[in-house]
């Protein structure tokens, strides 16, 4: 089988060095609401 390469074009970068993108099942599990955060966002 060839050896095959592929690139993808994003209008936005990927942050595949954050640690919510190595780790997401952290993200998942220390999920929480923070109504302050949420009022000061609208």
């Amino acid at each position: 089988m060839a050896d095959v390469a592929a690139i993808v074009h994003c209008e936005r970068a990927i942050a595949y060095e954050s640690p919510d993108y190595l780790i997401p099942w952290e993200t998942q599990r220390d999920n929480f609401t923070n109504s302050w955060f949420d009022e000061k966002r609208t």
